[in-house]
């Protein structure tokens, strides 16, 4: 079931945030997310953001207005239809919808793609030195 976040949800959320962003981006060093870990559980509690939960927090979707800033399934509930899920949830709600993915995280370029989004622009991302492809869906 998706419902929204609720504070007791952060601890299980930022696992599956941290251990995600380990395991699709290993082109970036470690240290890149986990120097970042209090500034996004601080961002995660004042987006909008949805979690699957079947009984345990198994993925979830942060929005910020109408930019996706992250959408996250743990590892071993992948390849089930959750992240499908809490993105159809996200796109229900908005008239559009923007984000980033780093161009080399293969998995999610197709799954956005897949999904209805149009790539609209890549920049490199300073902070990172990756390139970023822009994606749009309306």
């Amino acid at each position: 079931m998706i419902r929204k976040f609720r504070e007791g949800d952060l601890s299980a959320v930022m696992d599956i945030w941290l251990s995600g962003n380990l395991d699709a981006h290993s082109f970036i060093p470690p240290s890149f997310f986990t120097e970042r870990f209090e500034e996004s559980a601080s961002a995660i509690c004042k987006a909008e953001v949805y979690v699957f939960d079947d009984g345990e927090v198994r993925g979830f979707i942060g929005l910020q207005e109408d930019y996706l800033a992250g959408l996250f399934v743990r590892d071993n509930a992948r390849g089930k239809g959750i992240g499908t899920a809490l993105l159809s949830h996200a796109v229900s709600q908005k008239k559009r919808l923007s984000v980033h993915v780093f161009a080399r995280n293969e998995r999610a370029l197709l799954f956005y793609l897949k999904n209805g989004f149009v790539p609209l622009s890549s920049a490199e991302n300073p902070e990172a030195g990756e390139s970023e492809v822009l994606l749009e869906i309306w």
